[in-house]
């Protein structure tokens, strides 16, 4: 098959999965209230004209037939048969929770999220380190800003400004492009591997504060993954493992060949660095436990429910969906994100409130990513020359900045 018809065909996939999923969530979602009610013995799904007051023993309703009439509050059927205390179920429109969502929470959401452009600009920073690419920490809050917003500019969804990223690096560190686009790739890697530690973090927690066996199925497949993970970074640094490999590198053509190898001293520099990593690993809990927190505060103020368990669960399925939003199967992993709230979270809210719950998110790290704009239209991605060469082709500039921005330097740390 040609590349071009590759192309076209991952298109249309694309393209077919995002508005698969789309229609999968949206279909779910409805605008006006709607509310369950135990009526001659059976559930009957009626839309609720308006919200039950607390004082009110009756509920105004309007019958699947189109008839308007008022049933006792105490036929609402609850989300937990069994349990008298669970809430009603009523199912909120997309208008009501809107309206009667806290707007001043949504404040909190945002004063959470603000420091993580800031942390992981850090970690690049450190990451590069390993590499013996040093960069300055502004240098790296500029990349990292720039890659955050043009993920919402990318088709490849919340992968697409790492690619970016990794294309800026290049300019800056051009005798050392493979290192830098594999560094950028393991930045990556280490975010998802640190999301994994968060998610096991949170479920042990759970397992060993309230019991909850679940959270222990849970715990095992977190061990589970982070065991596999382990025995790979094992058997990648084993000498013997790597010599049974030794016929497969032959077969790649001589012109990758070079690349592929430094890709490998990349890898096994990183893995060597076993301070640095830990420290990225850190930070990365760090991103994702604020990032994640900025969500939670986010239903919080959509008053979706708001107990132990619920936040337990926010916190393992909210990482989940960001996790599969970064696959690039869907334009900016549309339907999806929203697909695994709806499988996972619907016990604690309505399909409008979960809707909503996506749409913050996004929402939130589109604003925190809007500096990037800045660094995209100034140009101040690009790799400044250095200052004896701004001063002899263009002094007036020379005159005008006596403090040149650092470059980027590819040199052996003291």
């Amino acid at each position: 098959m040609e590349k071009t018809a590759r192309k076209r065909l991952m298109l249309v996939l694309r393209i077919v999965v995002c508005v698969g999923a789309l229609w999968l969530v949206l279909s779910q979602v409805t605008v006006r209230d709607y509310v369950t009610v135990r009526m001659d013995g059976q559930d009957t799904r009626c839309e609720l004209l308006s919200p039950p007051a607390e004082h009110d023993g009756q509920v105004h309703v309007r019958l699947p037939g189109g008839s308007v009439t008022h049933v006792p509050r105490d036929s609402i059927v609850r989300r937990d048969p069994n349990d008298p205390d669970s809430p009603e179920k009523i199912e909120y429109g997309l208008i009501t929770a809107w309206r009667t969502s806290d707007k001043p929470v949504f404040l909190l959401c945002f004063l959470f999220f603000a420091p993580v452009p800031l942390i992981q600009s850090l970690r690049f920073k450190v990451v590069l380190a390993a590499q013996e690419i040093h960069i300055t920490y502004w240098e790296s809050v500029k990349l990292s800003v720039a890659g955050n917003f043009l993920n919402f500019l990318a088709i490849l969804g919340s992968t697409g400004g790492d690619v970016f990223k990794a294309i800026f690096i290049g300019m800056h560190a051009p005798d050392r492009k493979t290192e830098a686009y594999t560094t950028v790739l393991l930045d990556r890697i280490i975010g998802l591997l640190g999301l994994v530690l968060l998610v096991g973090l949170v479920v042990t927690a759970r397992m060993v504060l309230a019991g909850d066996a679940a959270a222990g199925e849970l715990v095992v497949k977190v061990a589970i993954i982070l065991g596999v993970v382990g025995l790979g970074v094992i058997l990648f640094m084993s000498k013997r493992t790597r010599s049974i490999f030794a016929p497969v590198k032959r077969r790649i053509p001589e012109r990758w060949l070079e690349h592929v190898h430094r890709a490998d001293k990349t890898t096994q520099r990183l893995l060597r660095h076993r301070v640095l990593l830990s420290f990225s690993l850190v930070l990365t809990i760090a991103i994702h436990g604020l990032a994640v927190t900025s969500v939670v505060m986010a239903a919080r103020a959509l008053r979706m429910e708001w107990n132990a368990a619920a936040i337990g669960d926010y916190y393992v399925y909210i990482p989940t969906g960001s996790v599969v939003a970064a696959v690039p199967i869907s334009f900016q992993g549309a339907g999806t994100m929203e697909a695994v709230y709806f499988l996972f979270l619907k016990k604690h809210g309505s399909y409008a409130q979960l809707l909503c719950l996506a749409l913050a998110l996004r929402l939130i790290h589109l604003i925190v990513a809007l500096p990037g704009v800045l660094v995209m239209l100034t140009g101040a991605y690009r790799p400044k020359p250095p200052a004896g060469e701004r001063a002899s082709t263009d002094p007036d500039d020379a005159m005008q900045c006596t403090q040149p921005m650092t470059p980027f330097t590819s040199s052996t740390p003291s």
